[in-house]
């Protein structure tokens, strides 16, 4: 009743090994040292070199909001996705 639609945006339907060790590592790092360690690394990977080129302010603000998240629940995430299957 509450949700009329969704949109999946880089939908899949389970993580192959390699994702699901990315997602678990990611939520390792996020507790264990902070947001920090993860913003470059995860905006590198998140959004194409056109992008980083073309506009790099825009590039700087995802960085941003990367930092803004609270670690473990970045890392509940994280660990949410690599648990997920919707096969």
């Amino acid at each position: 009743e509450l949700v009329r639609g969704l949109v999946l945006v880089g939908g899949f339907a389970r993580l192959g090994d390699a994702g699901l060790e990315a997602f678990r590592e990611r939520a390792r790092l996020a507790v264990a040292e902070g947001m920090g360690s993860l913003a470059d690394r995860v905006t590198q990977g998140a959004l194409g070199a056109t992008l980083h080129t073309n506009h790099p302010g825009l590039a700087g603000l995802f960085r941003m909001a990367l930092l803004q998240n609270d670690p473990q629940g970045y890392a509940s995430n994280c660990l949410a996705i690599a648990g997920g299957d919707v096969r």
